[in-house]
């Protein structure tokens, strides 16, 4: 039984299907969704926050005998972080562009803004919403001013005025009408967001994809 022929073939398999599964990852991933690459994004930031707070120092005690073994491993380690770091951080903004570009190309900085614009007028409509009185009636304000005046009681000085809020129940009604059709504007426009987020490709280069892989994001 020839065992060396066995061990070789043994290492050539997991050498072949380590390949297979990195170029499986590759292929995978050189095309990745809007929503995906704002996942990675946020990751790289995790992961180069991660590399960057690592040990930057040695220890060495009296029982140490190879130091310079010791210390040329740690070093060596410490500059593989360091650069892995430096590559992230061009790979995030690479693709931080990219997808700024494909945004610019498919409309979504425009549907984003009215997104914005949207809940700013949902927000603006609340105002009046949100007030617990509602105009008087011309009639009331007059009949309320003539009790005061026929009144021979001494009162207050604000017991003798009328105050009225200037909302009035159309306002309100209004208000409420015009506040469903934002949302409903609202949810449509979210929609397709999603839609464009999920739809919408980001080519990776080839750099980009050995980067995010030696970090062990895809």
């Amino acid at each position: 039984m020839n065992t060396n022929s066995n061990n070789t073939e043994i290492i050539h398999q997991k050498i072949l299907s380590t390949l297979q599964d990195r170029n499986a990852r590759v292929n995978e991933n050189e095309h990745i969704s809007l929503r995906k690459a704002a996942a990675i994004q946020q990751e790289i930031l995790v992961v180069i926050k991660t590399l960057n707070s690592a040990k930057k120092t040695i220890t060495f005690n009296e029982f140490d005998k190879n130091i310079e073994q010791m210390f040329t491993a740690e070093y060596d380690q410490f500059i593989k972080q360091q650069k892995l770091a430096n590559d992230l951080l061009k790979a995030y903004y690479s693709l931080r562009i990219a997808v700024a570009s494909l945004n610019q190309q498919v409309g979504i900085n425009e549907l984003l803004a009215n997104i914005e614009l949207t809940k700013k007028l949902i927000a603006q409509e609340s105002i009046l919403l949100n007030e617990s009185t509602t105009a008087m009636s011309v009639e009331v304000i007059n009949l309320r001013l003539n009790k005061i005046r026929n009144s021979d009681t001494q009162s207050i000085y604000s017991d003798k005025e009328v105050t009225t809020s200037l909302i009035t129940a159309t306002d309100r009604n209004r208000s409420y009408e015009t506040t469903n059709q934002y949302k409903q504007q609202l949810r449509q426009l979210s929609d397709k967001l999603l839609e464009l987020n999920v739809m919408t490709k980001v080519k990776l280069t080839t750099e980009q994809i050995n980067t995010l892989l030696q970090a062990g994001i895809i």
